[in-house]
């Protein structure tokens, strides 16, 4: 193939890219357009509206995650919001949340409905500059489905939670919660399972200077850490302790065990340490690095006071730009990566 019909080729898929962008950026107005004019409607005519979530996303955290959305929907616009015993059972949820309804204006009756899945508060995955979601992944439509933004989310997130769900909460016991009175026990939260080959782009793992950093301030750790396939690192982080031991149990168990823990760490993107986080009332301090995603359950939500982030600067980068991410883990932070 001569110059110019590779020039002319890189052209075209240069065209295209631009033109699909473009598109892109169109539907994101438009859905903007729709969730604005909802929102319009609801105070402008001042309906009560029941805000039914469509149906359950993913697994226990990203429930939990919609759960406090529409419930933060239904307070600030005065509506009402029923999680019946039947959809609870549906899903990841059952045998771990009572049934409830809230009304936040229980004089009126309901005469509309705002159905969505209350999950996507933001276009944004991560908090570093404007790493957009959909524009950097074709195939990833507009997602944004709250009346409500990232600001009003964030602030409300830890007082909606304690205040209307960890008293609903059906606890599991766990053999392991006597341990949690030791003061120099962390219990560890590690992202196995979908994430573990490394694959994905956007679900990053902490590298092993972050458990490098948490053994140099505790001496013992419990990791907790689904069944299935393994992390890379957790033979490593077993090894940094004097003590350590990792469980895995069911989805209930495992998250009991995160909800009595009075220092809990997480393992980088991921909502489901965070959700304990946010419902548990044996909380003392959440370890956390950087790595997270704006569009999740985030430790921003929880009472600052309560969180240690260990800053690294770069390794959303490096995890993008690595063909070796089992290398990168191991070398990111010692000045060889």
């Amino acid at each position: 193939m001569d110059t110019a019909a590779i020039l002319l080729r890189k052209a075209r898929t240069a065209s295209g890219c631009i033109l699909w962008r473009i598109q892109q950026e169109g539907r994101v107005a438009a859905n903007r357009i729709r969730l604005t004019s909802a929102k319009l409607n609801i105070l402008g005519s001042r309906l009560k509206s029941d805000f039914v979530i469509l149906e359950w996303y993913a697994r226990l955290g990203n429930n939990f995650q919609q759960l406090i959305v529409a419930i933060a929907h239904a307070e600030r616009f005065k509506g009402r919001i029923k999680v019946s015993d039947a959809f609870i059972k549906s899903g990841a949820m059952a045998d771990l949340l009572t049934p409830f309804e809230l009304d936040f204006d229980p004089g009126r009756t309901c005469d509309h409905q705002f159905k969505a899945r209350f999950f996507y508060y933001t276009e944004f995955s991560f908090s570093r500059h404007a790493f957009k979601r959909l524009t950097y992944r074709k195939g990833n439509a507009p997602r944004l489905d709250s009346l409500l933004g990232k600001k009003y989310i964030e602030g409300n997130t830890y007082r909606i939670t304690q205040r209307y769900l960890t008293p609903r909460l059906i606890k599991t016991s766990s053999p392991w919660s006597h341990l949690c009175v030791d003061e120099q026990l962390i219990i560890i939260h590690l992202r196995a399972g979908d994430i573990a080959s490394l694959d994905h782009h956007a679900y990053l793992t902490n590298p092993l200077c972050y458990y490098k950093f948490l053994s140099n301030r505790y001496r013992r750790c419990l990791v907790v850490s689904e069944p299935g396939a393994v992390h890379p690192l957790r033979d490593e982080i077993l090894e940094l302790f004097d003590w350590s031991e990792s469980i895995s149990g069911t989805v209930h168990e495992d998250f009991s065990i995160l909800l009595d823990a009075k220092r809990l760490a997480s393992s980088g993107v991921g909502t489901f340490s965070v959700a304990a986080a946010l419902l548990s009332q044996c909380l003392q301090v959440f370890y956390c690095s950087n790595i997270y995603q704006d569009e999740h359950l985030n430790p921003k939500m929880l009472p600052p006071n309560r969180v240690q982030m260990l800053q690294l600067p770069g390794f959303v980068e490096a995890w993008r730009n690595s063909n070796d991410r089992h290398s990168l883990l191991r070398s990111f932070g010692t000045g060889s990566q």
